[in-house]
């Protein structure tokens, strides 16, 4: 019965585009496809197709009519044959598609926390958002995709848990100073200091001053406030207020000697430094620039590179 009503539908759409102009069947069966490509069907169920179309166009365009109308029929037939498939996948699918992500979302609960929980939970909402729209064999994807990486983000998540202890509530610092083996003048100096307090803000402060190069000198600072947590063996600051302090940069004409900036004409100002001025952002008003200050860093690194100076 059901190969009848297939067959009665795809009668029925083969004689009702039968009288259409040429390009507007053509139109129909693309748009039908695109459709159908957008929801995710496999390559197999609308390759055929997609093959009908360019055979179509093809013969179309060597003034083939009687191919070009053979070969768009035989695409009209695909593409019904392809919603058929899609609208009796519906039925099974997306309950199993449903459960499966529920599945997850336990998984989730259960074993995850923080930024491991807030990057799932945002697959998640893809997941639901495919399946209220019944794009289930993208849906279907997402959801195989995300089963597969469970375990890593398990152990990505057990990894984080191990490491937290040695961070929370120290204060990190770095030094380094610039020297130049042929020019005496180069001597600058940059330090950078976290701080991941224990009840889970942070501070981020890197600054520089002195000559760092042969023809370019330097004094600035930067403040970061925010959150810490962590991401497998990383650690991130999620910033929520930024400083950047006035800065000044000067560059040496290397013609006269003199010190001095570059401007936005590219004109060089002789005794005037490039001065940035003093701005504080907040999430309140200056959300996206804000975010952009995250920062973050391995746990190798800070070992590495870092002194831990105290435990706060």
């Amino acid at each position: 019965m059901k190969y009848l009503i297939v067959i009665s539908a795809l009668t029925a759409a083969l004689f009702l585009t039968a009288c259409q102009p040429f390009e507007a069947r053509f139109a129909d069966v693309r748009d039908r496809l695109n459709a159908l490509e957008g929801k995710g069907l496999p390559d197999s169920v609308i390759a055929p197709v997609r093959l009908s179309l360019v055979a179509a166009e093809g013969h179309r365009a060597r003034n083939r009519g009687s191919d070009a109308n053979k070969a768009l029929r035989e695409g009209l037939a695909a593409v019904v044959r392809a919603e058929d498939f899609l609208e009796n996948s519906l039925s099974v699918k997306l309950p199993e598609i449903r459960k499966r992500r529920d599945a997850l979302a336990a998984r989730v609960n259960s074993d995850l926390r923080g930024l491991h929980k807030q990057s799932a939970d945002s697959i998640l909402q893809q997941i639901d958002s495919l399946l209220d729209i019944k794009f289930v064999f993208r849906a279907e994807r997402v959801v195989k995709q995300m089963e597969d990486n469970f375990p890593r983000k398990q152990r990505s998540q057990h990894l984080a848990d191990s490491i937290r202890p040695l961070i929370n509530g120290t204060v990190w610092t770095y030094t380094e100073r610039t020297t130049h083996a042929h020019d005496k003048n180069v001597n600058a100096v940059e330090n950078k200091t976290f701080r991941f307090n224990r009840d889970g803000t942070a501070y981020f402060e890197e600054r520089k001053q002195g000559q760092s190069a042969p023809n370019l000198r330097e004094n600035y600072r930067f403040e970061t406030w925010g959150t810490w947590d962590m991401r497998g063996d990383t650690i991130h600051i999620l910033a929520n207020r930024f400083t950047q302090h006035r800065q000044e940069f000067w560059q040496l004409n290397e013609l006269t000697g003199r010190w001095g900036h570059i401007n936005t004409d590219r004109q060089f100002i002789e005794g005037r430094a490039n001065v940035i001025p003093a701005e504080t952002l907040t999430m309140a008003v200056n959300p996206e620039e804000v975010v952009l200050q995250n920062r973050f860093i391995a746990y190798s690194d800070l070992l590495n590179e870092f002194t831990r100076q105290r435990q706060r």
